[in-house]
């Protein structure tokens, strides 16, 4: 178990330091989630202290959503409901919801030639990584969904990952069959095969994948109907730091680092926007993947929304507002000559 989880509840940690004459509260398990460690204990100390909310960005914040789950897990769901959980998860996404409004939030869009310099460099320095990335790269994966794949990549490129099951939802969006670009990597990267089931179990036994029932206890296929994966947020996450994250400590980061130039606008729009070279996070391998879908082939929008898991507004209203005019205009003319030749 991830020891951060269970400092809260030893020595001086939060739920040790509550009165001892009255049971712990959904309150008390609120206040936990949405404060920072030594506020509370201060407050605890003398309520005149004030408490000072935790920044939802940082890796903090999600271990406290990941408390609050174990909680319920535990059997004390009264006082850490899924209400709570929902709640907080909410609080994130308004955080990255306003970051867009304010033309703070922007993806990093690396070439397909920088991710595939990149990719040759990290399958030198870690096999594991290197096979784990470029299958992000290659099918536009969310990261937590190579722990799901169920067929590896078979003689046309196709990947399938989750269950098709209605009771089964071990990913974001379920089930579905995912296509290579480019398909060339599936062979470069040895994505299938021997070496793909080598990796996928090895990532498996490092980083356990959690499946639970309906009501949050561990998944029994003899009793449950109904399974889902626990911890994918937690999975994702491993994959973040091993590219980029202020959390992660250093030598547990891949020494190899992907960068993409990106053009950052001034809100208030009295400066010139200024472009620099930043650091990639993984997703956005699967940004890339879109735009590259755009660029080079043929595809609709529904075609690709269906391969990459999500709906036709979302690829739109997410996926290609990064996309440049020349994108746009060599997608343009790619699709009007196909449609002319086969005229």
């Amino acid at each position: 178990m991830n020891m951060n989880l269970v400092g809260p509840f030893r020595g001086r940690g939060f739920f040790r330091l509550l009165p001892t004459d009255r049971p712990a509260s959904v309150e008390d398990v609120r206040r936990f989630a949405l404060h920072s460690a030594e506020s509370l204990r201060a407050h605890l100390a003398d309520p005149e202290e004030p408490l000072i909310p935790m920044a939802t960005r940082r890796q903090g914040f999600r271990q406290k959503r990941e408390v609050v789950s174990l909680l319920r897990r535990a059997g004390f769901g009264a006082i850490a409901p899924r209400e709570l959980s929902d709640e907080l998860k909410a609080m994130v996404n308004r955080k990255k919801l306003a970051l867009v409004a304010a033309g703070a939030s922007r993806r990093r869009i690396p070439t397909t030639e920088a991710i595939e310099q990149w990719l040759d460099a990290v399958i030198e320095e870690d096999p594991l990584w290197g096979w784990v990335f470029a299958m992000v790269a290659t099918y536009g994966l969310r990261p937590h969904e190579v722990w799901h794949i169920a067929e590896l990549p078979d003689a046309r490129g196709m990947l399938v990952i989750g269950i098709a099951d209605r009771y089964i939802k071990v990913t974001k969006t379920g089930f579905r069959v995912a296509l290579p670009l480019l398909a060339a990597w599936v062979e470069r990267y040895e994505l299938g095969g021997v070496n793909g089931e080598k990796r996928l179990a090895e990532l498996r036994r490092r980083h356990r994948p959690r499946f639970v029932n309906e009501d949050g206890l561990p998944y029994d296929p003899e009793r449950d109907l109904v399974m889902r994966c626990d911890n994918n947020e937690r999975l994702g996450a491993v994959c973040c730091h091993k590219l980029r994250s202020s959390d992660a400590r250093v030598e547990f980061e891949l020494r190899h680092k992907l960068y993409a130039w990106v053009v950052i606008a001034d809100p208030q729009g009295t400066r010139k926007p200024q472009r620099r070279k930043e650091r990639c996070v993984p997703y956005d391998l699967r940004h890339a993947y879109a735009i590259r879908a755009r660029e080079t082939t043929s595809w609709s929008y529904a075609d690709v929304a269906a391969v990459m898991g999500h709906s036709p507004d979302v690829h739109r209203r997410t996926y290609l507002s990064e996309i440049s005019g020349e994108q746009t205009k060599a997608s343009v003319a790619r699709r009007m000559l196909t449609s002319s030749d086969a005229a």
